[in-house]
């Protein structure tokens, strides 16, 4: 079951990475193999997972029965999120070249000569993860994980709580103005606004909302010293390839530049969709650093270069095991909400009520974005959902004002719903609940970042935006 569950992820992160390139459409292939690595993948998930896996999936499939879907439709909503599991399989491959070179090593020492306090280190660990989301979306959680874990479970006190925070706000207020984040599309061509018109606001209330996880992490963190454990971690020998002395960590800010010249010149040529150019980009630079250590006898021998690829091949693809059969079953549920046709049913009677009740019910969207979020609604439905309802309603409100707070609405949502991508990712990666990372963890930014967030959304709209 784990071979066929190891080979039906790799086969999907492939169709994936060539889509674009393919001359049919690969839906029914998809489908096939997302039942297959449902079927496989079940048997080796954790109990959380597996529960919300069948909730999802029992609730998804019974929509599509009672609206009568055809088997064309059974495929896409089965097949709707998988784009996401080929994100996750080829960004793992990141972790190869830095397991190669050592570096968790060198970002260690680098980290006790130049932090002395947690609360620096909390923040830096959000400005990273943040930097890195911007351009690797999703991609970015494992590898930012992978590069700090070692570093992280050495240097604070409690690194479930200190990542789960750091991370999850870090990345989620990437979506409030990247070019490359879902959310960010969605927006734009939910309101019509330019990503020019979001960039600036955008980049500021992301600065402000890590200046706020920063400011309420100190009532934790205070003056507190990294620990002493980081002292005496020495290095691995299947990591440091025998006498060899790690890389240094300066190579992963030329991958990084290299990164993002690889996915600007995808952007310019359009290959596919957003997530087609990470998946290629990410597979092209990820290869060619792992190639440029193998061959390097500084830093490398074939002899490690095999046993890291062993080892990857028989536990670092089964890290997504319990997140590929979620995401599918998450998918399935997703889109079968689409499929029906459900929500453009309503949408009519949800403009007239937005149309009667004005501003205020703008302001509300944020909530009802969470709200539904807690309950499994993926953001990416809702705020396509509402920016259908507001299109169609005569509001006195800026566009920009309306798509800052799709946005925030958003942000808030990856950050405490328990169900979102995001966040159960990180609570696979660090070993912690979804319910802690999300809610215990994270209620209290969530509710001061959205007052600040719709606040911000206002002023900058009647300051710099156009009523409709």
């Amino acid at each position: 079951m784990r071979t066929a569950f190891k080979l039906s992820i790799l086969c999907i992160s492939l169709i994936h990475l060539f889509k674009p390139l393919l001359q049919f459409d690969p839906v029914y292939a998809i489908f096939i193999l997302a039942i297959t690595s449902l079927i496989s993948g079940i048997a080796i998930m954790d109990g959380a997972f597996m529960i919300s896996s069948i909730v999802f999936l029992v609730a998804g499939g019974a929509t599509l029965i009672v609206s009568g879907a055809s088997f064309h439709d059974w495929a896409i909503a089965f097949g709707s999120m998988t784009n996401i599991i080929a994100i996750i399989v080829v960004m793992q491959l990141f972790a190869l070249p830095l397991a190669l070179g050592g570096y968790q090593e060198s970002i260690l020492r680098w980290v006790r000569r130049t932090f002395k306090r947690q609360r620096s280190l909390f923040l830096f660990t959000s400005v990273l993860t943040h930097i890195l989301a911007s351009f690797l979306s999703f991609g970015s959680v494992p590898v930012a994980i992978s590069l700090l874990e070692k570093t992280l479970k050495n240097s604070v006190e409690h690194f479930e709580r200190f990542t789960a925070a750091a991370v999850s706000r870090g990345y989620s207020l990437m979506a409030l103005w990247a070019p490359g984040a879902v959310n960010v599309f969605l927006v734009l061509e939910a309101t019509g606004v330019s990503w020019s018109e979001l960039f600036i606001p955008g980049i500021i209330l992301s600065v402000i909302g890590i200046g706020i996880s920063f400011l309420l992490e100190l009532r934790t963190l205070g003056n507190a010293p990294l620990t002493s454990g980081a002292k005496e971690v020495k290095p691995e020998s299947s990591v440091a390839c025998g006498i060899r002395k790690a890389a240094p960590a300066s190579h992963i800010l030329v991958v990084t530049a290299v990164f993002l010249v690889v996915a600007f010149a995808m952007e310019k040529i359009t290959y596919g969709a957003v997530y087609n150019r990470i998946i290629l980009a990410g597979c092209l630079v990820s290869l060619a650093w792992l190639a440029l250590l193998a061959t390097n006898a500084r830093y490398c021998g074939p002899s490690a270069l095999r046993d890291i690829l062993a080892d990857h091949w028989k536990t670092g693809i089964l890290k997504s095991g319990d997140l590929a059969p979620f995401f599918i079953a998450m998918g399935a549920f997703s889109g079968s909400l689409e499929q029906s046709g459900l929500m453009e049913a309503i949408r009519p009677s949800l403009s007239s009520v937005a149309v009667s009740v004005g501003p205020v019910a703008v302001a509300a969207i944020p909530i009802l974005l969470v709200l539904l979020g807690l309950v499994g609604i993926h953001p990416f439905i809702t705020i396509v959902l509402f920016g259908k309802i507001v299109e169609g309603a005569a509001l006195s409100v800026s566009p920009v004002t309306i798509a800052l707070l799709l946005a925030v609405g958003g942000v808030i949502s990856y950050t405490v719903s328990p169900f979102t991508g995001i966040i159960m990712t990180i609570a696979k990666l660090i070993g912690a609940k979804a319910s802690d990372v999300a809610v215990r963890w994270n209620w209290v930014f969530c509710v001061v970042f959205s007052v600040v967030g719709i606040a911000f959304s206002f002023i900058w709209g009647s300051l710099f935006g156009r009523v409709q």
